[in-house]
């Protein structure tokens, strides 16, 4: 995990890329101006703070900068990606300058980065309250690949507390993620 910040030069051409395509629209060609600025002078911590800000599932800047500490980065790697324009940060708060930046950083990490980032976050929820847990299990089950019981067990447990609270959409949601992931009782 430590050398995650290898988003380099593919991150940068996918930004990029989208940006353009969308640059043609009136407004957008500050924000292509944003990618060539802003992703060249990213180092590797703030590449990987910037995947760490799309992966989040919520406007709250505290599990990212909790899931930078778990990674071994810093909050001056997340104010270089505000720095750079990708992104603003007020108070506790952030927001991407345009969402199409968000979706492509996302995107143009592999799989392997993006479970570790989801890793990450799942670590910085913790056990807090019921929202964070729900957001943790999520978390949770991005990191996984094939069967992983335990993370079924919590995304379990985020399905009744969903049911409970009248989200029943979530909740079906959960119970059809947690039963992809259980191991087929038949299999065994």
């Amino acid at each position: 995990v430590a050398h995650l910040g290898h988003l380099t030069h593919s991150l940068a051409v996918s930004v990029r890329g989208v940006v353009a395509l969308a640059g043609f629209g009136r407004g957008l060609g500050h924000l292509h101006g944003l990618a060539d600025e802003g992703l060249d002078g990213l180092g590797d911590g703030a590449r990987t703070a910037l995947l760490v800000a799309a992966a989040n599932d919520a406007a709250d800047v505290d599990p990212v900068l909790a899931a930078l500490g778990v990674l071994g980065l810093e909050r001056r790697d997340l104010e270089a990606v505000e720095t750079a324009g990708l992104l603003a940060i007020d108070g506790t708060r952030m927001e991407f300058r345009h969402p199409l930046v968000r979706s492509s950083v996302y995107q143009a990490a592999d799989p392997a980065q993006r479970r570790a980032v989801h890793r990450a976050l799942a670590a910085a929820l913790g056990d807090g309250g019921e929202a964070s847990t729900v957001r943790r299990a999520w978390h949770l089950a991005l990191t996984v690949v094939g069967h992983d019981e335990a993370v079924a067990t919590v995304l379990e447990r985020a399905a009744t507390s969903a049911g409970q609270r009248g989200a029943f959409v979530a909740a079906a949601h959960a119970w059809e993620r947690a039963g992809r992931l259980s191991p087929d009782p038949e299999a065994t």
